[in-house]
């Protein structure tokens, strides 16, 4: 919902935040499951930053991971070993948080 909203030109472009947010609450309520609770914008806007902020990290990882171009290795092994880095790099910051 949110890439159709965000990629639909008549409706993507030239409206304000509040609009956007409204319009994926609505999409989203309309298309949960039953078993699904009904979420505002508030918890629609921070899932989806969390889910930015995890794929950018993981972008990230890929990039370092293709930057020691790896002799041989597929996309699959770039992305599994991106995976273990970022894995790694999540327990190292709930380490540190720890301190």
């Amino acid at each position: 919902m949110y890439l159709d909203i965000t990629q639909d030109p008549i409706i993507g472009r030239y409206q304000s935040a509040n609009d956007f947010w409204s319009l994926v609450e609505d999409k989203y309520n309309e298309h949960r499951q039953q078993n699904h609770e009904h979420h505002n914008i508030r918890s629609l806007r921070s899932r989806m930053d969390t889910i930015t902020t995890q794929a950018r990290r993981l972008n990230g990882c890929v990039k370092q991971v293709e930057n020691l171009n790896p002799c041989g290795a597929s996309e699959k092994d770039i992305l599994d070993r991106a995976k273990s880095l970022l894995f790694c790099l999540s327990q190292l910051r709930a380490t540190m948080s720890n301190l």
